[in-house]
């Protein structure tokens, strides 16, 4: 008997929340937590200057999302609102993740993505945008260039997850405005115990969020090196640098850091060693042509270069010296 009426009180009870929520619908999380979210998809019909909303529906989530953006100019992005199931009030951490190229098929190699940054923001609630300020992240994300993004709600063990959305179909959904595209692609797991890029993800998952930028300033260098042959010439060029400024280039073989510095985190570990300042041309070209040692054959060279007139850092590179 206690168990009918038990089953009964739980029936009356589905039957009172089912007539509450109204609009919403209750579901399972990706990491087994359960989730309410609401019914409604695609992204809101008005869109704020300067931002891209996709939408706030919930209905799943876990600690991570990755998509796919194209900018229609060189944008800065200020800072980022996320959905998140953490109590009003509380703080929420962040790391925010970039990558050139698609985040298909690079869901789980480390070697290509660079950590923007890691940053905070105090919880609006479940369904309401918690904003993370991202200012002075010293990233221009370029016209025309496809990056993936990862957003990784690091306070994830303590805080709840990060509220996304079930896509449909297996090929991403997209929004846009005249600014940007951006494609949905996966959910992401806790990373506290095996670290970022370790574990399978979730598709497709819509994230739940809004990007707000403005208009580019000085656009970061562009770095690349040829030649890089233990025993031979190496060319080690910068573009896109302040015309008639320094360049500084620095590099280690001991890993890919990041390791802070007067011009931000590098992707280089410690000890870093450096070539001599470069001073740009009038078109905002250095280049450098130096000689290998072939005994460095072998090694892997972790290297990145700043702009001393602008402050800005370049792409990282890692390269195998053959």
């Amino acid at each position: 008997m206690k168990h009918a009426l038990l089953i009964g009180a739980v029936l009356a009870l589905s039957h009172t929340l089912a007539a509450d929520i109204g609009a919403q619908s209750l579901s399972t999380n990706d990491d087994g937590t359960p989730s309410m979210g609401s019914l409604s998809t695609g992204a809101p019909t008005a869109q704020a200057p300067g931002s891209l909303t996709t939408l706030f529906a919930g209905g799943n989530g876990f600690a991570g999302n990755m998509f796919d953006m194209v900018t229609t100019s060189d944008l800065v992005i200020n800072s980022i609102d996320i959905n998140c199931n953490a109590a009003v009030g509380s703080a929420v951490s962040v790391d925010v993740w970039y990558m050139t190229g698609t985040v298909v098929g690079n869901e789980m190699n480390a070697a290509v993505w660079t950590q923007l940054g890691s940053y905070t923001g105090t919880s609006a609630g479940f369904g309401a945008p918690t904003s993370i300020d991202m200012t002075g992240n010293g990233m221009t994300w370029v016209a025309g260039t496809s990056y993936g993004i990862y957003v990784d709600l690091t306070s994830y063990a303590l805080t709840g997850s990060l509220a996304y959305t079930n896509g449909a179909g297996s090929t991403g959904t997209i929004y846009s405005n005249a600014d940007m595209t951006l494609t949905t692609w996966y959910g992401n797991r806790n990373t506290d115990v095996m670290g970022p890029f370790t574990q399978g993800v979730f598709q497709i998952r819509d994230w739940n969020g809004t990007i707000h930028y403005d208009g580019a300033g000085p656009s970061n260098p562009v770095y690349s090196i040829t030649g890089l042959t233990g025993g031979g010439t190496a060319t080690f060029t910068a573009t896109n640098v302040t015309a008639g400024g320094g360049v500084l280039i620095g590099y280690s073989l001991t890993g890919a850091g990041p390791t802070m510095t007067p011009f931000g985190p590098v992707d280089m570990s410690p000890p870093i060693s450096q070539l001599p300042t470069l001073t740009a041309d009038p078109a905002g070209v250095a280049t450098l042509s130096t000689g290998i040692p072939a005994r460095a054959s072998g090694f892997t060279l972790f290297t990145q270069c700043a702009d001393l007139g602008s402050g800005l850092l370049s792409n990282s590179l890692a390269e195998l010296i053959l």
